[in-house]
């Protein structure tokens, strides 16, 4: 059952972004060769996931605070 819940909420979520945004959808009619981006445009845009862990490639800083190298960020 692993992924059971993330793939159907990954699915309702980019059939509501291309009903949203029917320009979107009609190119993507018009051009299958696109569905490998549109589907990693899904995963980034319309994530169903709520939280992801990450490694900061290099030292970085947003909104005053820094991330070092190597650090672990947990984003939500």
């Amino acid at each position: 059952m692993a992924g059971h819940d993330t793939t159907t909420n990954l699915i309702g979520n980019s059939i509501l972004a291309l009903l949203q945004y029917p320009e979107e959808l009609e190119k993507l009619r018009a051009d299958a060769s696109l569905i490998t981006t549109a589907v990693e445009e899904f995963l980034r845009d319309e994530s169903p996931l709520q939280r992801q862990t990450r490694i900061a490639l290099e030292d970085i800083e947003i909104d005053g605070r820094y991330i070092r190298q190597g650090q672990t960020v947990l984003l939500i």
